[in-house]
């Protein structure tokens, strides 16, 4: 049986199962030790299922202490739970086959054994919703669980419900049509419901004939199932009122029913030809009938007699003038009726309970569902939260650190902007400076004094000056003396000729000996001067009120974008950032 499909085991899976589960306990040990030797034998986790239901089963069977009890270690309800645990498992594991039949077998337990009719529609209802996508040759039980269900519903006087289900079977091409198959009792059972449900006794009839045709010479019991077949004929003409053609197929049909399990039918139609010749008038032969009808009902060993048996025995007696025995039948007429109607209606009461015990049970989970998730939702909004601070609060750190690095470089590069433009600063430094990183400027470089080059316009730091003579030196110091003392840099206008004329050297010499001097030429040289006016100006509080229009006049410089252009090449910041960066109190 391992490695086949479903289809393949089956049967044989059944044969095995019933023949030693209901012997002795020692056939139930020597079962679950197969399917034990079948599970270790399987690889995909199928059999190992298959061995979990058989164990379940006969853990079932020991537990059972006669009739419909068991002893309180493993009830019948503890059997269909674990049936229905095993199923839900079998689905999430990939074996949907294996759960239908789990479906099934915890269906029938809630049905037969607990009496939990909701319980039992809803393992049945599931099951069937996946046989929709089955077939019986993929899946043989198929036709056998939809007649279940079809039952159920029918013992519940649901007759659309019940259609529905016969239908299926009925309709389906791969069910053989035999009465020990499922084809003929779903057909059977139609014609019940139409002529119960609807009171439609010709599609009744028509589905009793069908049963006919089906039947086979060859077959065990032919004459049983053909008895059964023709008295429900001739009960339905009995019920259209058509007493002729109802006795036609009813005598002849009670002749052929014998077996032991068709007792309670034979007797109900025996009533039906009873009450036939009592409204004929002819006693006699009603109670030739009346005593096959209480012979067969002995043999059922049921306890109560039927309400209608009681009717035809309280008219019976009334038609040969027997007014106690009459009185008599018709009390017990009166009280089996109200107990048959009380039964049926416990029965509905007691699945309505069990629907509400179920709404109830499924609000509850529900309610619990939703707690659960509020509360997984609230740990998880509160761990993410705690991420989310952790991670703003380092964002926060490493934004502070960089910040005050920024802040630290600016007011170096501030205070040597300051000590190049000729004003006295604290000797402190902000930062360290035996560290292996250099101070960086607010566009990651480090500062001007630094990046100098003879290249360059202007610098904090002059860089080496080239070889010059003593005469170029001393013109170097006429120049500076002239841009100093005669604030020669404050004019916009000032060109190399002004320079020239306001120093009294020939401008081509004079521009040859800024260049030699100097490493520029002489707009970069004149900036320098302009550049550390205004780091001067800006480095005094009393001018914080002066706009960087004056401030660009005030030393020499166009406008303010020709300030700004000049100013951030030289120092490394704008004029704005470096008065926010001023060491105001040193």
């Amino acid at each position: 049986m391992v490695g086949k499909p479903y289809a393949e085991y089956h049967d044989t899976y059944m044969r095995v199962v019933g023949s030693l589960l209901h012997t002795d306990s020692l056939s139930r040990v020597r079962l679950v030790t197969l399917f034990d030797e079948a599970a270790a034998a399987d690889k995909s986790g199928e059999w190992k299922l298959i061995d979990e239901m058989v164990r379940n089963t006969v853990r079932f069977y020991n537990s059972r202490r006669g009739g419909y009890t068991w002893s309180e270690e493993y009830t019948a309800e503890d059997y269909s739970d674990k049936m229905l645990a095993l199923a839900e498992r079998a689905g999430k594991q990939g074996f949907p086959l294996v759960r239908i039949f789990g479906l099934y077998q915890a269906a029938e337990g809630y049905r037969v054994f607990v009496e939990n009719y909701e319980k039992a529609f809803s393992c049945y209802l599931d099951a069937a919703a996946e046989l929709d996508s089955v077939t019986t040759k993929v899946f043989p039980p198929r036709p056998h669980i939809y007649n279940y269900l079809a039952n159920l519903y029918y013992d519940f006087r649901e007759y659309e419900d019940a259609l529905k289900y016969y239908r299926k079977v009925a309709a389906d091409p791969d069910v053989p049509g035999n009465y020990y198959g499922s084809l003929n009792p779903a057909i059977n059972g139609m014609a019940l419901s139409y002529r119960n449900g609807y009171k439609d006794y010709e599609r009744s009839d028509s589905c009793f004939m069908r049963l006919l045709e089906l039947t086979r010479p060859s077959e065990l019991d032919r004459m049983v199932w053909e008895g059964i077949t023709e008295a429900n004929i001739g009960c339905n003409y009995y019920l259209r009122q058509q007493p002729d053609m109802a006795l036609k197929w009813l005598v002849p049909a009670l002749g052929k029913i014998t077996r032991p399990n068709d007792f309670d039918f034979v007797s109900q139609r025996a009533v039906d030809v009873a009450e036939i010749y009592l409204e004929k008038g002819n006693p006699p032969a009603a109670r030739k009938y009346l005593d096959m009808a209480l012979d067969y009902h002995t043999r059922t060993r049921l306890p109560e007699k039927n309400s209608r048996m009681y009717d035809a025995l309280t008219r019976y007696y009334t038609a040969i003038g027997n007014s106690k025995a009459a009185s008599a039948y018709l009390d017990s007429t009166l009280a089996t009726k109200d107990k048959e109607a009380k039964a049926f209606s416990g029965l509905v009461l007691r699945r309505v309970e069990q629907q509400l015990r179920a709404a109830d049970q499924k609000i509850y989970h529900q309610q619990m569902e939703v707690e659960h998730a509020h509360a997984r939702m609230y740990l998880l909004t509160a761990v993410t939260m705690a991420m989310v601070l952790i991670v703003v609060l380092v964002l926060l750190g490493l934004t502070q650190y960089y910040y005050r690095r920024t802040r630290a470089a600016y007011h170096e590069l501030v205070r040597r902007s300051q000590q190049w433009a000729g004003l006295e600063v604290p000797a402190e430094k902000t930062i360290p400076y035996d560290e292996e990183e250099e101070v960086m400027t607010a566009e990651g470089c480090a500062p001007a004094a630094d990046r100098c080059t003879t290249a360059d316009a202007g610098c904090l730091t002059p860089p080496p000056e080239p070889p010059a003579d003593e005469h170029d030196g001393m013109v170097m110091a006429e120049i500076e003396k002239a841009m100093n003392e005669q604030k020669l840099y404050k004019r916009a206008d000032l060109t190399l000729d002004a320079l020239a004329e306001a120093t009294g050297f020939n401008r081509y010499f004079l521009s040859g000996v800024l260049n030699r001097h100097t490493g520029n030429n002489v707009n970069a040289y004149i900036n320098e001067f302009r550049v550390k006016e205004v780091v001067r100006i800006l480095s005094e509080p009393a001018n914080d009120h002066c706009t960087m229009d004056e401030i660009a006049f005030e030393a020499g410089f166009n406008d303010r974008q020709s300030l700004y252009r000049v100013f951030k090449k030289i120092i490394g910041l704008s004029p704005g950032a470096f008065r926010r960066n001023r060491d105001i109190d040193g």
